[in-house]
């Protein structure tokens, strides 16, 4: 069994050569999909800063509308207190 050395080195050189072929097309594309993938991540951090910022704005208020939900439940007690107090003096008289 005869090996021709042109052959064999053509086919070495072939395998290496689609492998070089190979990983130079996945890297590309590879790249292309990782700088979409950062640049996404990029605006999905932007968007959660956003959202962070609307969030503590919305806890704000609900601070102010619950203090504000307070004021109110003790100014209807007051209320209620001076309604009952004027009918006892309505009674009275």
């Amino acid at each position: 069994m005869v090996f021709d050395l042109n052959l064999v080195i053509g086919l070495v050189l072939g395998f290496l050569l689609g492998w070089l072929v190979e990983w130079l097309m996945d890297r590309a594309y590879w790249r292309r999909g990782d700088e979409r993938a950062s640049h996404q991540v990029m605006l999905l951090e932007a968007e959660l800063g956003r959202l962070q910022a609307e969030l503590d704005t919305m806890r704000l208020k609900l601070r102010d509308l619950s203090h504000l939900r307070s004021r109110l439940e003790q100014a209807q007690a007051e209320i209620e207190r001076l309604r009952a107090q004027r009918l006892r003096a309505g009674e009275e008289t």
